[in-house]
């Protein structure tokens, strides 16, 4: 028994003053002398050594295992591999002592006893039997951990591994759904697609690549079905699904417009609303925004408003540099639609503006200002909301909007500022004017920016310069029992939530570890 202490606690228990010495003892280990465990598994040894030696060589006289040696097969193999303990130095009967019985299933589904071992010993004898038994054990280890297995790797051909792979155990084991492996599900797949594997049937692989959580599984599916070359064709069903895989896949995106740029120009109605929809939930990486960006800016100079919309919409969604390329297209199309009597996207353009004034931009800023100079704002709205008549604001904030952030730090207050709201009833312009930390000042922002819809009806045509009730973020009291912070009259009132308690899960271990992850689709 190995106990790790350190000796400069020793020295304190002992000599206080020397303990309290700047050049204090490392760390050690200390071997502590446990002599009735020493001399029972010396006992246990000589026991089985002289088993070994009376067996001379037959394993049957070996086995079975006595009482204390089970569980500890390796260990007592050892013995007889370098003769120790007494032990006769004998490989056939180490090897005999690991030979295992499981069977592939349970070798890679369960806990593979000793054949990692076995495959060692087998290939220090050296026999044909020996290698052909420790390149088994090795695809099986292979099959259970894949490239990064610990033993060496399989020596195979492309051939053999599929030979390996079609047979029934093996092909039993990757059909295992309650067992479910994604890298196992991988091989079955690839099988099931090989024309020249007995296990060919792209018909069931493409249905179950269809029903998969896994975005790379998806794309797959889509292949075959465009390409037609393993069963065939069906143009409309792929492209279906690939619209929906580009949602929130880059890849799917990617490929996607692979398929649509060529006939854009023909297209370029149905095609820009599709991508807008297609394209709403999911930031994209700086590439794919660059190749979307210059795909549908053209799309504001089209004849037709809602392409024009649509394609605004898209350039919006990935931020174009305002000062460069895109930008000033987006800008410029903003200020046309607002200087254009009737045009039917006055609404979005004056949303679009305002989404560009949060982000910072000087442009957008001096386009509002120009705009709000031919129509000027009138002074009306939520100015101090009596408390008897509900604010117009109250609905707009629930408590899961208090910012988790804010939350973790203990950060509670009143968050202040004033807004444009234009003849549609979407925000233009908020600046906020009072608030505790940035954080709970953003979060107001932005919920105000996107969820705000009220037209000032009294006022048909015209901006509304208001000031905003005054929002309260409140911490909540979950344990201590203490009052909450009381409200000030006439504030949005946000209460943080209390923390749920954790749930425990009463899947078993040896089960959860080999549950399929449960996540979307977009990562394997």
């Amino acid at each position: 028994m190995k106990l790790t202490v350190g000796l400069a606690g020793i020295v304190a228990l002992l000599a206080p003053d020397i303990a309290s010495a700047r050049d204090m003892v490392p760390i050690t280990v200390i071997d502590v002398m446990d002599p009735a465990r020493d001399r029972h598994e010396a006992k246990l040894k000589r026991k089985f050594c002289q088993r070994a030696t009376a067996a001379k060589g037959k394993p049957e006289k070996l086995l079975p295992l006595h009482d204390g040696e089970q569980g500890r097969e390796e260990e007592l193999s050892r013995l007889l591999r370098f003769g120790n303990s007494g032990c006769p130095t004998d490989l056939d009967l180490a090897i005999a002592k690991l030979r295992s019985d499981q069977t592939v299933a349970e070798i890679v589904q369960g806990y593979p006893r000793n054949i990692q071992a076995e495959a060692e010993l087998r290939r220090e004898r050296g026999r044909p039997e020996d290698l052909a038994r420790s390149e088994q054990i090795a695809r099986i280890m292979w099959l259970r951990y894949g490239p990064v297995y610990p033993g060496a790797p399989p020596s195979w051909t492309e051939q053999q591994r599929k030979q390996f792979l079609a047979r029934d155990d093996v092909w039993a084991v990757l059909s295992d759904k309650l067992h479910f492996n994604q890298r196992r599900a991988n091989l079955r797949h690839d099988l099931m697609l090989d024309p020249q594997s007995t296990r060919f049937d792209p018909v069931l692989a493409l249905n179950e690549l269809t029903k998969s959580n896994y975005s790379e599984d998806q794309r797959l599916a889509v292949r075959i079905l465009l390409e037609g070359k393993l069963i065939p064709a069906d143009v409309p069903r792929g492209e279906a699904l690939l619209w929906k895989l580009a949602s929130y896949d880059d890849a799917a995106m990617a490929m996607l417009l692979d398929r649509i740029e060529p006939r854009w120009v023909a297209e370029r109605g149905n095609l820009t609303a599709q991508l807008r929809e297609a394209d709403k939930s999911q930031q994209r990486g700086a590439t794919l925004a660059a190749r979307l960006v210059a795909l549908v800016t053209p799309g504001l100079a089209n004849k037709d408003p809602k392409v024009q919309a649509d394609s605004a919409a898209i350039l919006l969604r990935h931020r174009p540099d305002i000062e460069s390329g895109a930008g000033p297209a987006l800008l410029g199309w903003i200020g046309r639609v607002l200087a254009t009597r009737g045009d039917p996207n006055q609404g979005e353009a004056r949303t679009h503006l305002g989404w560009l004034i949060m982000l910072g931009s000087a442009p957008a800023r001096t386009l509002l200002d120009r705009e709000l100079k031919r129509n000027p704002p009138v002074e009306a709205g939520l100015l101090t909301p009596d408390l008897e008549r509900p604010a117009p604001l109250q609905n707009l904030f629930t408590a899961n909007d208090y910012p988790t952030r804010a939350l973790r730090e203990g950060v509670e207050g009143v968050v202040e500022g004033k807004a444009v709201i234009s003849p549609e009833g979407r925000v233009v312009l908020i600046e906020i004017t009072s608030s505790p930390i940035d954080t709970l000042a953003a979060t107001v922002a932005t919920t105000i920016q996107r969820r705000l819809r009220r037209p000032y009806r009294d006022r048909p045509g015209r901006y509304v310069r208001v000031k905003l009730p005054p929002v309260q973020f409140r911490l909540p009291e979950c344990t201590t029992g203490e009052p909450i912070t009381p409200a000030i009259p006439g504030a949005i009132l946000v209460d943080g939530p209390c923390a749920q308690p954790t749930l425990y899960s009463t899947v078993p271990i040896s089960d959860a570890s080999e549950r399929r992850p449960g996540h979307r689709a977009g990562s394997r």
